[in-house]
């Protein structure tokens, strides 16, 4: 009799799980409203549709005036270290109303059933909460703050890759054919993100007129395959280990080779994202756990914008407050040429330009203020 009662219990079980995995399935992300609100087409960091997953999109206000909008949670907390000191405000979709609501006062369902396209875990923001409640009775999860739940998409990034790897291996095998193919050769490199350089594929057509999900799969295998192998078989482009991660902000800098800069001591090598956070260790590099002092630094080198080349950061020439933004936003854009200065400062609207012991701690802090 017992073994009736066990069999029975797990076919119950084995139905109940079944009926939610299916329900699962049908939540969809895409808009289903006519009107979607778009401040871009592409999401600022994966590129895609974000008409597509507009049900779990984020945008996001900088003090520096740019506006970036994320095709889900997950890619704002990929993004997170390099703008949360500029943050003014955070908008989310509702997922049911399909509205932008005030993303820290909504209420999220974490670690539910429901299935959404870039993370393994789900994490869905609701304006109120008995929507949030009657989410969780039809897929299950937790209801969170905001707060906890951008802690559970940062914490839960590297299981996101994985969770995506191996799509992105089968997709960046087609990309590189479509770009043997059918596209002009260019160097990737050149491109400050994933976005410019979709962007500049898309307007130019480099690759003559290609479906959405082929111009998505060609520039992700030049952004994230290509871009980093033409950069090892150039002697000139700073060599930054994979693993250095910049002392200011915590990114990784491999991933921004166009602004990478360092400092060297007869100890150790620190790696920079871009210049403004080496001025801000150079200033002070007490206030980031370390012990040198300005004596210590034997070397600062710096990449050039134009050339991409890893020049003295010493003798450089720097254009600031222009509107061209590096991965933290407003910098001090260095170059080797005086001319090229000069040239970058009328071309994108700079303030200044400056030399290395021209710049003061306030005039670099200053580049995370709103520009009047």
């Amino acid at each position: 009799m017992n073994n009736i009662f066990k069999i029975a219990a797990m076919y119950i079980a084995a139905i109940l799980s079944l009926t939610l995995y299916a329900n699962a399935k049908t939540f969809k992300e895409k808009a289903t409203i006519k009107d979607p609100v778009l401040t871009q087409k592409w999401c600022s960091v994966s590129a895609e549709e974000l008409k597509d997953t507009y049900k779990t999109n984020y945008i996001v206000k900088l003090t520096d005036g740019q506006t970036k909008q994320y095709a889900a949670l997950r890619f704002l907390a990929e993004d997170y270290d390099a703008i949360k000191t500029r943050i003014q405000e955070i908008l989310a979709v509702d997922a049911k109303s399909q509205k932008l609501i005030n993303a820290l006062r909504a209420y999220y369902v974490t670690n539910s059933k429901a299935k959404t396209a870039y993370s393994k875990f789900s994490k869905i923001a609701f304006e109120k909460e008995a929507d949030a409640k009657e989410f969780v009775q039809q897929y299950g999860g937790d209801i969170r703050d905001f707060d906890f739940t951008l802690y559970l998409a940062i914490k839960d990034l590297e299981l996101d890759r994985e969770f995506l790897k191996a799509k992105k291996e089968k997709r960046y095998q087609k990309g590189e054919k479509i770009y043997e193919r059918l596209c002009e050769k260019f160097d990737p490199s050149q491109y400050d993100t994933l976005l410019d350089l979709k962007t500049d594929i898309d307007t130019k057509k480099r690759c003559g007129r290609l479906s959405s999900d082929n111009l998505q799969t060609v520039s992700l295998y030049l952004w994230e395959v290509k871009r980093f192998g033409d950069l090892e078989q150039n002697k000139n482009v700073m060599k930054v280990p994979q693993d250095a991660k910049c002392p200011v902000c915590g990114m990784f800098v491999f991933k921004y080779p166009k602004w990478a800069a360092k400092i060297v001591t007869q100890e150790h090598t620190y790696y920079f994202d871009g210049v403004k956070d080496l001025m801000k260790f150079y200033f002070n590099p007490s206030k980031f756990e370390s012990a040198h002092k300005l004596e210590d630094f034997k070397e600062i080198r710096v990449t050039d914008y134009y050339t991409q080349k890893e020049i003295d950061g010493k003798k450089a020439f720097y254009v600031l407050h222009s509107n061209v933004f590096g991965p933290m936003g407003n910098e001090p854009i260095p170059f080797e040429k005086e001319e090229d200065a000069k040239t970058f400062l009328k071309e994108h609207y700079g303030k200044t330009m400056l030399k290395f012991d021209e710049m003061t701690e306030t005039e670099v802090y200053g580049l995370e203020k709103l520009d009047n």
